[in-house]
């Protein structure tokens, strides 16, 4: 198992930089001549995968989905564990109807390469402005990303958990 941890080593990996089109991040990051068992060339594919989710995320753009397994299961503290790319879709239906969200910080600390499939450990902060006015939230906290190996080369998310920092307020839907 090849390991990578921001404590002790430096990513060497090819970055996949904004030159590329958001299109192409958000249908899966393309590695070129890139070892799948090398965890730098991970750790570089995870950073234009954050950087797809962060921007979907921040534009309340549901190609998000495109970012997700069909099998997907996340859970977060303050909501119900979303099973299917469809509970995610409806949960962000709401949310965003709701609210505008902005990820501040997604942060990598930590990359397991498992071949078929890639995990992360980080942490996260997030600011939420409901639509309707009020004081921004702050939710931040650490998170567990396990990512499957897409056909074309790139990742999805599989499952994922989050565990805010602070007790948090519960979330629509």
């Amino acid at each position: 198992m090849a390991r990578y941890d921001d404590r002790n080593c430096a990513a060497n990996g090819k970055q996949l930089g904004s030159k590329q089109s958001r299109s192409a991040l958000m249908s899966g990051v393309q590695h070129e001549e890139a070892d799948l068992s090398d965890t730098n060339a991970a750790r570089a594919a995870l950073g234009a995968y954050r950087e797809a989710e962060r921007a979907a995320y921040n534009s309340s753009d549901m190609g998000i989905l495109s970012l997700f397994a069909e099998d997907v299961m996340m859970s977060a503290c303050g909501m119900s564990t979303l099973k299917g790319r469809e509970a995610v879709r409806d949960f962000y239906v709401v949310f965003w109807r709701e609210n505008t969200s902005t990820i501040v910080e997604a942060l990598d600390e930590e990359v397991d390469d498992l071949g078929a499939h890639v995990i992360a450990q980080g942490r996260f902060r997030v600011e939420i402005r409901a639509k309707s006015g009020g004081p921004t939230m702050v939710r931040e906290g650490r998170y567990l990303s396990i990512f499957r190996k897409r056909p074309d080369g790139g990742y999805e998310l599989w499952r994922e958990a989050g565990l805010d920092k602070a007790p948090c307020a519960e979330l629509t839907p």
